[in-house]
């Protein structure tokens, strides 16, 4: 079911942004999207939607191009970045409102919300708080993505072009002050590391746990010059229609849409579906109005994804059942349990002992599995 999802998920609403990258490094775009099979179509930008791995294929094949065009011993531009600082919104300039019209840095922060699920379904942006400091986390450790995918090479280069779109909308917003600390990357250093300091203009460092931009925690609440709150408002509710009419146009729906946020989220399915209905940008009663009219409900779409996810957690072998229980929201081990045998007639730990084969057990066997042995 959530394999749907890999199929033509991701929007190419930033194709002008590619163009102009592509044109500042030197080298011509459109034989490459002739090559990948990405349609280059204006009039279409609503309905294009690329697969993660074409769109990590199209991001290598501009890096190459982009090395290729390369004259002179001097460094080449490298497209990642080149990319990141051609990102504007001008295909979506409700969304642009929103952040030049913002209040504080908070408030303008939870565009990013918006923006992975409009711009790049495939990412997820946090912001955490703690201490003296603040975060935006860029990760890609989502459940339903393929190992093709989070192995890839080129997930670094969506990293970069990601982290310089950011900081310059932050730098932007925030004008000349110096409240970015640092940056931190999981993948290791790159050949071209000394360029990151030169990019963000704070220190880089790599091989860390998360992918942020770290910087001082009471900058998220300075007021913003170009604060104009009734503005913001009808700009928020903007991108809250762009959002809804992107789950209605979107390549499965509004219920793939639904299975790709909680499958990306798990820890929503805890809280409820007004939970969920505010992170799609809905009214609760919407939700369940549209839910009701496609013959579907929050509870079977729920049990559907957590089934899902509890099947390739429990192949993959990395987590025990107490954590997968707890990653999937329920009030502890014994109520997933339950539901497991309800869904496969047999405990979690009886398959991942035996597999699909232990399907065949009786489900009366255990009222509860046993614990795991330490």
């Amino acid at each position: 079911m959530l394999g749907r999802l890999l199929n033509d998920s991701i929007p190419l609403l930033t194709l002008t942004s590619w163009v102009k990258a592509a044109a500042k490094c030197g080298f011509s775009i459109e034989p490459i999207f002739e090559r990948v099979g990405i349609p280059a179509d204006l009039t279409q930008l609503e309905k294009v939607r690329v697969s993660p791995l074409k769109l990590l294929g199209l991001l290598q094949a501009c890096v190459d191009a982009s090395r290729a065009a390369a004259r002179g011993p001097g460094p080449h531009p490298h497209y990642p970045f080149v990319l990141g600082e051609s990102f504007a919104f001008e295909f979506m300039p409700e969304l642009e409102t929103y952040l030049t019209t913002s209040s504080t840095l908070r408030e303008a922060v939870k565009a990013t919300g918006w923006a992975a699920d409009l711009i790049n379904p495939m990412m997820k942006l946090t912001l955490q708080e703690q201490a003296d400091e603040a975060r935006i986390v860029l990760s890609f450790d989502l459940p339903f993505l393929p190992q093709a995918v989070l192995n890839h090479p080129a997930l670094v280069y969506v990293a970069e072009a990601t982290q310089v779109g950011l900081y310059n909308i932050l730098r932007r917003l925030l004008g000349d002050s110096r409240a970015l600390r640092r940056m931190t990357w999981r993948h290791a250093a790159p050949p071209y590391a000394e360029r990151y300091d030169q990019v963000f203009g704070v220190p880089s460092i790599f091989g860390h746990k998360e992918t942020a931009l770290v910087g001082d925690r009471q900058a998220l609440d300075w007021q913003l010059s170009g604060a104009f709150p009734a503005l913001n408002r009808q700009a928020e509710q903007l991108v809250a229609q762009r959002v809804e009419r992107r789950h209605e146009q979107g390549a499965g729906g509004l219920i793939e849409q639904i299975e790709h946020l909680l499958a990306s989220r798990p820890e929503l399915m805890a809280q409820g579906i007004d939970a969920l209905a505010a992170q799609l940008g809905l009214h609760t009663r919407t939700l369940q109005r549209r839910l009701k009219e496609a013959e579907r409900s929050y509870a079977d779409i729920q049990a559907d994804v957590r089934r899902t996810l509890a099947l390739g957690w429990l192949a993959d072998g990395e987590l025990d059942i107490e954590s997968i229980s707890q990653r999937l929201g329920y009030s502890d081990r014994r109520a997933f349990t339950l539901a497991f045998k309800r869904w496969t007639g047999v405990s979690p730990s009886q398959w991942r002992s035996g597999g699909a084969a232990a399907a065949g057990r009786d489900p009366l066997d255990d009222a509860i599995e046993p614990p795991e042995a330490p």
